[in-house]
């Protein structure tokens, strides 16, 4: 008979990110204790899978899944998926201090005052950020669908895998910071700003734990409809002109000769300055309610739609804060060729939710 312990750590993790442009996964093993990504896929979309918040297809979803783990052979015992934020309902409130064994029971009884769908169609979780005072405790409240739970379960059971958890890309992408080393466990406040194919998620982070979220429903799609409509161009050649894009930066030479090129930054530059006026905005907002607020240390990128070469620039004059680009693959040992930055037909940072919830399921 075998006495079980200790239970031992997982050796492989394969993170599964679920968003409205299509599926992306990161495979990631651990050898002689350094973490190896081993394989990386993405699967687009071909027909319209996600709508209105919700996975209104399901079986093209499924198909587009067992295509992806298929054609990759990413079969693993360890699967860990993270959703896009917008079809998972999130408020941080405030709830009295009280032991830990109590605080599920008050949340689950409480969550229906916030829910805008019933309680029963819901799986609700949660995550002490951290207490304000001696008698109150910030709490972050996640809500997923039933019905969303079960399409992407069933389908995970149809192809033979297990499913660990199911996380929110802009909490799984702060695992992928912690990794490469962009944030701690300080008190320092630094940000978070993943920008997808259609919404941005916000968070500011304090510990390491994301203490303020905010999404707004501008991405990288938006990027492209500009160019699309002020240059006349179709979208397949609008996303590859992102590449070659360049933003100005006042008392930066950047002109450019190409009329087309010049066009295109400006109708990006639009579309950038509405997400740099919201980041701007959740500052303000935050300071507003915490006195002890002494600015952001570093404002991190990542997400699909971080394809402008200078974005990070851009930003960093624009909203004077250090902007960083995160580059999930730092002490991870790979094969991939950083000098072009690009795994066809998606940038690397886009990566950053798959191998942050890939790094979670090798807690376990």
């Amino acid at each position: 008979m075998a006495l079980n312990f200790i239970k031992q750590k997982p050796k492989e993790s394969l993170g599964i990110e679920i968003c409205s442009q299509g599926i992306f996964a990161s495979l990631i093993t651990v050898e002689k204790n350094e973490l190896v990504l081993k394989k990386h896929a993405f699967e687009p979309f071909n027909n319209p899978i996600i709508q209105n918040n919700s996975i209104t297809n399901p079986e093209g979803f499924y198909k587009t899944l067992q295509k992806m783990i298929v054609y990759n052979n990413l079969l693993s015992k360890n699967v860990n998926v993270s959703l896009f934020s917008s079809c998972v309902f999130i408020k941080t409130v405030s709830l009295p201090n009280m032991p830990d064994n109590e605080i599920r029971t008050v949340i689950i009884q409480d969550a229906s005052k916030y829910l805008p769908f019933p309680i029963e169609e819901a799986n609700v979780d949660f995550e002490i950020l951290e207490a304000t005072n001696s008698r109150e405790i910030e709490v972050v409240i996640a809500a997923l669908p039933k019905n969303i739970a079960s399409i992407i379960t069933t389908a995970f059971n149809k192809l033979g895998l297990k499913l660990n958890s199911i996380d929110i890309s802009p909490f799984s992408t702060l695992k992928a910071y912690a990794n490469a080393d962009i944030i701690d466990d300080s008190e320092q406040i630094d940000m978070s700003v993943l920008i997808k194919q259609e919404n941005t998620d916000i968070n500011i982070i304090s510990k390491g734990m994301p203490v303020f979220s905010n999404s707004i429903a501008v991405g990288k799609g938006h990027m492209i409809d500009a160019i699309v409509a002020g240059l006349g161009i179709d979208s397949e050649e609008a996303e590859k002109s992102l590449s070659e894009t360049v933003l100005t930066i006042p008392g930066v030479n950047m002109t450019s000769d190409n009329q087309a090129a010049s066009k295109a930054s400006s109708l990006v530059r639009n579309v950038v300055n509405n997400i740099a006026t919201e980041v701007q905005k959740t500052i303000e907002f935050y300071a507003s309610r915490n006195s002890k607020f002494k600015g952001v240390r570093r404002i991190i990128l990542s997400g699909s739609g971080v394809c402008i070469p200078n974005i990070n620039q851009y930003l960093n004059n624009r909203l004077k804060v250090e902007v960083v680009i995160c580059n999930p693959l730092k002490n991870i040992r790979h094969n991939i060729d950083h000098s072009e930055n690009i795994i066809y037909p998606i940038n690397l940072v886009a990566l950053t939710p798959s191998i942050g919830v890939s790094l979670k399921g090798l807690e376990h």
